[in-house]
């Protein structure tokens, strides 16, 4: 048995825990994406937030 063969889900059940599961982890992955990049771009690297390359 392949290991696609192991992981596909055998009942409809089971695809929507995986994909309710898939969406959780799409939608918290959203929501941080903003502050992080607005540490990583306004910490890590020092760029002013009113600059010209800051507020692209």
């Amino acid at each position: 048995m392949s290991v696609a063969e192991r992981l596909r889900a055998k009942t409809p059940v089971r695809r929507w825990v995986g994909l309710g599961a898939a969406t959780a982890m799409w939608f918290a992955l959203y929501q941080v994406n903003l502050p992080v990049w607005d540490w990583v771009v306004y910490t890590v690297m020092g760029l002013d937030a009113a600059s010209q390359l800051g507020s692209g």
